[in-house]
This record gives C-alpha cells, sequence and structure tokens, in this order.
C-alpha cells in the first residue's frame, strides 16, 4: 500500500514540474511569436533625431537597398558634413504613417512609395531610391 502513495506522490511532483516547464516555455515563446507577427510599433533604438537636420531618411530594416545607401553614407562620412534625421518605416507605424504623409504632400502616388526615401526638410521634396538619395546628400556634403 506505501509503494502506491510513493508512485502517487512522485508523479504528482514531476506533474507539477511538467506544467511549470510549459507554462514557462509557453510564455517566452509566445512573447517571442509576438513579435515576430507583431512588429514593434515605437521601435525608437533605431531612429536617428538630429537638432537643426535638412532632411529625414526613411529606411526599411532589412531592406537590400537601404544597407547599400547606409554603407555609402558612413563610407562618405554624410553624418559629419550633414545633418540629418534617420527612421525606421516596417516596424515602425508612426514612422510608417509619417512617410506616407510625405509622400502624399509631394504627390507621389503610394504604390510610388518605396524605401530608401528621403524627405528635404529645407525645401519640402521627396526623393525615393538609392541614386537620388546619394544625390541629395552628395550635394549637401560640398
Amino acid at each position: 500500500m506505501q509503494k502506491g502513495w510513493y508512485a502517487v506522490i512522485v508523479i504528482a511532483i514531476l506533474a507539477i514540474i511538467g506544467l511549470g516547464i510549459y507554462f514557462s516555455t509557453k510564455g517566452s515563446s509566445s512573447s517571442t511569436s509576438e513579435n515576430t507577427s507583431q512588429p514593434a510599433t515605437t521601435t525608437k533604438a533605431e531612429d536617428i533625431i538630429v537638432d537643426g537636420a535638412i532632411a529625414t531618411l526613411y529606411y526599411g530594416k532589412g531592406c537590400p537597398h537601404c544597407e547599400k545607401v547606409e554603407k555609402w553614407l558612413t563610407d562618405n562620412k554624410i553624418a559629419d558634413k550633414v545633418k540629418y534625421n534617420v527612421k525606421e518605416v516596417w516596424y515602425n507605424k508612426t514612422n510608417s504613417a509619417e512617410l506616407s504623409e510625405k509622400a502624399k504632400a509631394c504627390n507621389i502616388s503610394s504604390d510610388q512609395v518605396g524605401v530608401p526615401f528621403l524627405y528635404d526638410i529645407k525645401n519640402n521634396k521627396c526623393l525615393v531610391g538609392e541614386t537620388d538619395v546619394q544625390n541629395f546628400f552628395t550635394a549637401q556634403a560640398k
């Protein structure tokens, strides 16, 4: 009879440990899946806001064209010569909405909006694509 109670107690302890592991794993995996299925709306760490900026560069995290522009900006030390903001739009809904408003103000249709996208604050102009963005910064860096 005592052996039966020991078995029940051992099974109960294992069940409690198993439930503890299950719920701790479920909690961490559900937060991970939420992050991948629902992008963050405020990824401020990827935004660079500069006082006196003359332009805002909108980019998408993981965009190959944006990565080329970022490399070009770094290689040419543009940040040392030109004050500009940088805002991520693929994972930040606020920045994405702002980009859409700028494009609309520049009469750019939604099917023509892409990244990299530069809004020239000083002249109220929009530029889309690697070449136009690089040409803008080349002119400003002189």
